[in-house]
This record gives C-alpha cells, structure tokens and sequence, in this order.
C-alpha cells in the first residue's frame, strides 16, 4: 500500500477503527516510515489535550445572542 494512502488511514488507526489487513498494514508501515510515526505521535498529543480542556454546554439563549 502507498505511503499516502496509509497516511490517510493514521487517524482511523489511531482511534482502533481498522481490523484485519489494513491494520497489519498501517502496523507495518509505521516500523519504518518516520513520517508517518510522528504523524500518529501527533494524534496522540492531540487527543490528550482534547482531554484535558473542559467543555461546557451552552444552551440556546447563548447561541441566539450571536444571531442578533
């Protein structure tokens, strides 16, 4: 499979979306291409920060402000 192709594919990776052949793929590209390793380190980054920030639910007298 082609690196494109493969990089393509890092996020469904990372996130445990792909099975069978496509996983061993994606697994085995990544014992080589440094690219691709940093890439799915950056995931990974990003899904901790996600984490970490809070999330508070507005409610729609909020979003009406907005549209006036």
């Amino acid at each position: 499979m082609k690196h494109k192709k493969i990089k393509e594919m890092l996020s469904a990776y990372h996130d445990g979306e792909l099975r069978g052949r496509s996983k061993r793929q994606v697994e085995n590209h990544l014992m080589t291409c440094l690219e691709c390793q940093k890439e799915l380190s950056e995931l990974v980054k990003l899904e901790k920060i996600s984490k970490l920030l809070s999330y508070s639910a507005r409610d729609e007298e909020y979003w009406e402000s907005y549209a006036q």
